[in-house]
């Protein structure tokens, strides 16, 4: 594209030649000087419009290549911006899905520490840890009860069951007896005793048949032949206290 400089350049060379031309030797090749001037006065008129035009399609050229300039500017500049939230975006994602990932982790780990801490029987033992069970009932009075003075039906459950099965923590060395005094003592269950020997539970004390009857225990289905004070109770034993109103009634 022929430069500014180079067009005005141009022109007044055009100029001075159709000067030269027209105004110098004008005068042999024409008479008529006022048709010299007139044609001197269309020369310049059309250099000027030339140039115009020429000066005017440059700036329109500059114009149109700043505005394709910016265009470009400003796409790559949205297309690196794009990339940028597009890179932000997956990174996010990873650290979301790693940070799940480790949560599943803990979570399981955690389930399989509980899972292998849970106490066993022997475990309980190992930590020093021991239960049995026991239970109170005066079943058989409800057999006999037609023989069982008046003063005493109050205290006699319809069911017989004074005391459910109940799941009882012991030490070691724990004998039948010291249970039975610690858990009618929380209970609230009347107990009275001489020794080792139970007379009363639940106000239901022996010999209300005739001079018959009385509390046994056993241990495991087996009826103690020793002591409450004596027997020594061992890790999941059951132990139960029944009322006998007649010898063999529970058997």
């Amino acid at each position: 594209m022929i430069k500014l400089f180079d067009v005005k350049s141009f022109i007044l060379k055009e100029q001075y030649a159709l000067f030269y031309l027209l105004f110098i030797r004008g005068g042999t090749m024409f008479k008529n000087k006022k048709l010299v001037g007139l044609l001197i006065c269309i020369c310049l008129l059309f250099c000027s419009i030339f140039a115009i035009t020429l000066t005017s399609s440059s700036n329109l050229d500059s114009s149109k290549n700043i505005k394709e300039t910016k265009v470009q500017q400003e796409s790559k500049k949205t297309f690196v911006l794009k990339q940028n939230e597009e890179e932000n975006l997956e990174l996010q994602s990873n650290q979301e899905t790693k940070s799940k990932q480790s949560n599943t982790n803990k979570s399981t780990k955690v389930e399989t520490n509980q899972d292998n801490n849970t106490p066993t029987s022997d475990d309980n033992v190992a930590n020093g840890k021991r239960y049995i069970t026991l239970s109170i009932d005066c079943k058989t009075i409800l057999n006999n009860l037609n023989e069982l003075p008046e003063q005493y039906h109050s205290f006699v459950p319809s069911n017989g069951v004074i005391l459910a099965e109940k799941k009882v923590s012991i030490n070691e060395g724990d004998t039948v007896f010291d249970v039975i005094v610690k858990v009618t003592k929380m209970q609230k269950i009347q107990l009275s005793s001489i020794g080792g020997y139970i007379q009363s539970i639940n106000n239901l004390p022996e010999k209300l048949f005739n001079g018959s009857g009385g509390w046994m225990y056993e241990v495991n289905g087996i009826y103690g032949d020793k002591g409450s004070k004596e027997h020594v109770l061992n890790n999941n034993d059951k132990v139960k206290w029944r009322y006998s109103c007649y010898s063999g009634d529970l058997y």
